[in-house]
């Protein structure tokens, strides 16, 4: 069994800024460049990511226009060409920030988190700046928890959620199964004006399933159980203001993601009259009495080792290959090796092929083959 690890961090998250005055609709467009320009400069995305262009897909709903670079995350800037209360948002995937990150670290050679680049972005002049939506995670790594024991123990009450206040909560439930086995959890409503719901996953098998860009990291686990909490609206603003205000340093960030996940999701133990052992090692990181790290995971760009590891995983090429050796041998298995190498000889690349290289071509030709190779 490998040693259990609780990690804390951001997974994602959208900011919105608005304009400091309210313009007249017709220079509507000529504040947003100005705002972008602003942005643009503080946050440094384009040193870190690369050129700004056009984006007519994948925009934030209800926006109309945006503008993202050539990588192959999401990270997008949109807004609407009329209505300036809509402000611009701006979309940081989980795997955007990653890189983000580790190019910033990289450059300015410092650590930047999600609390140090919100200052960063600041402008007394021209926006103000809120969350909109973020997700902050609680990882446990090689700690044996079920997924589904965890949603039988809440559905006959073994369990039962309580607050920071340790009242008693009533979240709506609900779970993704496969063959009468509970996958996901979901506590509270996942609508669109909700503001906050926690998702309970197994992230070891959703990278395995997806070829995720932490699929190495996932890998190197037993298993892996991550609790997802997602702020939207009126406590995305008040995270917004905290984030601000009351963190300075890596260890405050660690304990408030902590803390702001135990402020609404404790799991208690009526058994017990007391939380979870899970719950209580949260607990323990918010309050400072147990270290944790915050999450930091590579975003390298691991796209063609994911294509390799299908091809011989999942694709069936090496159970082929078996049953070949097993019917004639060496020679046989060498014969076959050289029948696909005469088929790879005449192959011409389809419309996806050259997609693909156009998108991650110049972050592969960074790194060597073998940084690909299984």
């Amino acid at each position: 069994m490998k040693t259990p690890e609780l990690l804390v961090g951001v997974d994602e998250f959208t900011l919105v800024l608005q304009a400091q005055e309210k313009v007249e609709p017709i220079n509507w467009l000529n504040t947003v460049d100005d705002m972008l320009e602003v942005f643009l400069k503080l946050s440094k995305v384009e040193e870190l990511f690369g050129e700004m262009r056009s984006a007519t897909v994948k925009l934030i709903q209800g926006y109309t226009e945006g503008i993202a670079p050539e990588q192959p995350f999401l990270f997008i800037i949109c807004w609407h060409e009329y209505m300036q209360n809509m402000g611009i948002a701006i979309r940081f995937s989980a795997h955007a920030w990653s890189y983000y990150q580790a190019e910033y670290e990289k450059k300015y050679q410092e650590k930047t988190d999600v609390a140090q680049f919100l200052r960063m972005v600041q402008s007394d002049i021209i926006y103000t700046t809120r969350l909109s939506r973020i997700d902050l995670v609680a990882d446990y790594k090689n700690h044996g928890l079920h997924i589904h024991q965890i949603y039988q123990d809440l559905k006959k009450g073994d369990l039962y959620i309580t607050n920071w206040k340790e009242h008693r909560v009533r979240l709506k439930m609900s779970a993704i199964e496969k063959d009468g086995v509970a996958e996901t959890i979901y506590l509270g409503s996942r609508k669109e004006n909700t503001r906050a719901f926690l998702r309970i996953y197994d992230k070891r098998s959703e990278q395995v399933a997806n070829h995720g860009f932490r699929l190495d990291e996932a890998l190197a686990t037993d298993d892996w159980v991550r609790f997802e909490a997602v702020f939207k609206g009126k406590y995305a603003h008040q995270i917004t203001d905290a984030l601000l205000t009351e963190v300075s340093n890596a260890n405050e960030l660690q304990q408030f993601i902590a803390h702001k996940i135990c402020d609404k999701y404790q799991f208690f133990d009526p058994s017990k009259d007391y939380v979870t052992d899970f719950t209580d090692e949260l607990l323990g990181v918010a309050q400072g009495k147990s270290f944790t790290h915050l999450r930091s995971e590579s975003p390298r760009d691991n796209s063609l080792r994911r294509s390799i590891r299908y091809l011989i995983v999942n694709a069936g090429l090496f159970p082929v290959a078996y049953k070949i050796h097993c019917l004639y041998g060496d020679d046989g298995l060498k014969r076959f090796w050289e029948y696909l190498q005469d088929w790879y000889a005449i192959y011409e690349p389809n419309r996806d092929t050259e997609i693909w290289l156009n998108k991650h071509g110049k972050t592969m030709r960074a790194q060597t083959l073998d940084d690909s190779l299984i």
